[in-house]
């Protein structure tokens, strides 16, 4: 994938919709063909059941395939070119074929599923340089009652490490007093910490915990 691996970073998969947008199964991948610089280049794109995506261009003068436009600090205007219609494609088949799916954690799903169906919620990504954070808010009042974002577990928590999905809640600073341990539950992590508290969504405090903070 060259440098294009980060456009379907946060991305799953819609098989539907890549067979509606004209993908077919070849084997284990879903398989279709663009013409790119006026039919010059077939750029081939394959996307796995797991949502991998990898490509392929084709110069269809001599039959082999074309690969400058992948080979870091490769330049000039025709490889510029190349590269450009390749990103273009790609992003377009993001757009039409994939969803947004940064929160990965099972307890991240089921607590964003509980939002959906109590409340009628939706993650809003606000920030286009934090693709990684996103907020919920009340209908009735506009304000956040949740931040998701991953992080690494240090921040919380300096005896952990590694990637993690958490979240944020607004609470009672009462209830902040009562609960945040400082092991499990934490105050607000990059929020008023009198507040909001921090769980990372590992298992590390049960889920129907976790759901009885929310709002």
């Amino acid at each position: 994938m060259g440098g294009f691996q980060d456009i379907f970073k946060y991305k799953s998969v819609d098989k539907r919709k890549l067979q509606a947008q004209g993908f077919v199964l070849e084997g284990e991948n879903y398989q279709k063909t663009f013409k790119i610089l006026d039919g010059e280049f077939t750029h081939f794109v394959f996307v796995t059941n797991q949502g991998d995506v990898s490509t392929k261009v084709v110069d269809n003068k001599s039959g082999e395939d074309y690969v400058l436009h992948m080979v870091e600090g490769s330049q000039g205007t025709f490889v510029g070119q190349v590269k450009s219609q390749v990103e273009d494609v790609l992003k377009n088949v993001c757009k039409t074929c994939f969803e947004d799916d940064v929160f990965k954690s099972k307890q991240a799903k089921q607590v964003l599923a509980f939002c959906q169906s109590q409340y009628g919620d939706s993650l809003e990504f606000l920030w286009a340089s934090l693709p990684d954070a996103a907020i919920l808010r009340r209908k009735d009042t506009k304000k956040w009652y949740a931040v998701f974002m991953i992080m690494d577990k240090s921040k919380l928590n300096p005896d952990e490490s590694g990637r993690v999905d958490v979240i944020d809640l607004h609470a009672l600073p009462q209830t902040i007093d009562q609960i945040a341990d400082g092991k499990t539950i934490f105050r607000g992590y990059h929020m008023n910490k009198k507040s909001w508290l921090s769980i990372s969504l590992d298992g590390s405090v049960q889920t129907d915990r976790v759901l009885q903070l929310v709002k």
